[in-house]
């Protein structure tokens, strides 16, 4: 279960099931923040009458985890693991490959949390397909970066690599930059993974001393997924990670998860700029947004869909799988199951997938889409960026309007213009100082306006920022997305408050 959740969001999702225990840790434990005691969402489960939990555990993760987590109290997971240590369990020869297995509960950050339900057959053929694809053997190791209530970490690390016997080090409980580069050159990964955040995040530490003189000549392969990479990272990553065979895949939970794969290097530049083609047996189509039985045609852009190991359905919610999944059928009677993907992306002829983004965060200015992703990449670029996420924001006259939410490098010096009324500073740490060269000639201020001239100066007119927000962080999943729809609600309110002022 994602430990994000609120007291009431764990509550939703423990009324799915029923279970005769529930073990958790006496912290939660998420990247960049502190540990946070477990006992507000504990004391809410506890007292809901329609979670039906036999017994709680609270596994100690924390210093003082047991003075926090009272009246539970709690145990060492150490004793806990030595209770049967050497303790065959009875086969279970009811079981069958279609059973449900995992309750895969999505991110419930904008509702109420979806348990996917996926069979043995799911999440063990995503696996060793990918192991297949990656020439895993029990030789390579992975640092799991990725969560484990995440089917990236779940699936597309840990039972890949089961699956063939390969080695696994968990760095830290949640995602830590440093410990992930610590396992990778200590251990001499060979493989590599993550989310562009996350992958981000630890290229900053190159050129540290710890890091810098490296040889990562060790790692032959891996892959980037759970949102779209832009190509300066990919960049990035080949240079300085050698990571040119870590290959872009895309999916989702719902289909177990991996649907598609960038091939090895032997493929053209399209295993950079595509996330490569179809999974063997699986399929993807690109429907039209608002009808997907209707087929688009190579290189239209649509809903991608995809079939191939789709979940089983939500457990329990007929209403939200009969949304989520479109059925079809051929001339010969054979039916299909097709997931929705809420991705909007195009096929080139030789069945290449580019995502283009998700449906609900392309940008409608006057009737024009406009794509943040490209935007991003620009403005990634620019040497006073560290990271940046655009996203629209409601404007009166076009509907929508651009807006870039960017974190400035530490070294960057910021300049706001009391005149420019659509730049909005909302760092509450201390402010950039200015950076100079070895030289010692200033390298300048960087301004709202500035960010808008670097993308006018590449892109057209209509995609410019009109609103440039100054920011410490962004919003993220622990699982290292960006959270948008709460990036679209502080700038939203941020321009309100500035609204009133004037």
């Amino acid at each position: 279960m994602n430990p994000a959740y609120s007291p009431q969001q764990a509550a939703a999702a423990l009324k799915h099931i029923t279970a005769g225990c529930f073990i958790t840790s006496s912290h939660i434990a998420l990247p960049y923040r502190q540990p946070q005691s477990t006992k507000p969402v504990l004391d809410y489960v506890a007292k809901t009458a329609a979670v039906g939990l036999g017994k709680i555990i609270v596994v100690s993760n924390h210093d003082e985890g047991p003075q926090l987590c009272t009246p539970y109290g709690t145990v060492d997971f150490d004793w806990l693991m030595s209770l049967h240590q050497g303790q065959v369990l009875p086969p279970q020869t009811q079981l069958t490959p279609h059973d449900t297995i995992n309750l895969q509960f999505t991110s419930g950050t904008t509702s109420t949390p979806k348990a996917v339900c996926l069979s043995h057959w799911n999440i063990l053929n995503n696996a060793y397909i990918g192991a297949t694809l990656f020439d895993m053997t029990e030789e390579d190791t992975i640092p799991c970066s990725m969560p484990l209530y995440h089917c990236g970490g779940l699936v597309k690390i840990v039972l890949m690599a089961m699956t063939v016997g390969a080695g696994v080090i968990v760095p830290s409980e949640s995602f830590n930059a440093r410990a992930t580069m610590q396992s990778l050159t200590q251990e001499r990964c060979t493989m590599f993974a993550g989310v562009p955040t996350m992958l981000l995040a630890c290229l900053k530490l190159l050129d540290e001393p710890e890091f810098a003189g490296h040889d990562f000549s060790h790692i032959r392969t891996g892959f980037v997924g759970g949102s779209m990479i832009s190509p300066v990272l990919r960049q990035q990553l080949n240079e300085r990670l050698h990571a040119g065979d870590v290959r872009n895949i895309y999916g989702m939970t719902e289909l177990s998860p991996i649907i598609t794969m960038a091939g090895p290097s032997g493929h053209d530049e399209r295993r950079y700029s595509t996330v490569g083609r179809p999974y063997p047996h699986c399929k993807v189509r690109i429907v039209a947004r608002d009808d997907p039985h209707r087929t688009l045609h190579v290189g239209e852009k649509g809903e991608v869909v995809g079939t191939g190991m789709v979940m089983q359905g939500y457990w329990q919610d007929e209403a939200r799988t009969a949304d989520a999944c479109v059925t079809t059928e051929e001339l010969d009677g054979t039916k299909t199951t097709w997931m929705r993907t809420g991705d909007e992306g195009m096929l080139d002829a030789d069945g290449f997938l580019t995502i283009t983004g998700r449906i609900k965060d392309i940008i409608i200015r006057g009737g024009e889409n406009i794509y943040p992703p490209e935007i991003e990449n620009v403005l990634l670029q620019h040497p006073d960026v560290d990271t940046v996420a655009v996203a629209g924001l409601p404007d009166p006259m076009y509907g929508e309007v651009v807006a870039a939410f960017v974190v400035p490098k530490a070294s960057a010096y910021i300049f706001q213009d009391a005149a420019d009324q659509n730049t909005v500073d909302l760092r509450t740490q201390a402010k950039c100082k200015l950076q100079r060269h070895d030289s010692g000639v200033d390298v300048g201020d960087f301004s709202g306006a500035e960010a808008r001239d670097a993308v006018l100066a590449t892109l057209s007119k209509h995609l410019a920022p009109k609103y440039v927000f100054w920011m410490d962080e962004l919003p993220m999943t622990p699982s290292g997305k960006i959270e948008k729809y709460k990036l679209v609600k502080m700038g939203t309110h941020a321009l309100s408050v500035c609204t009133l002022r004037v």
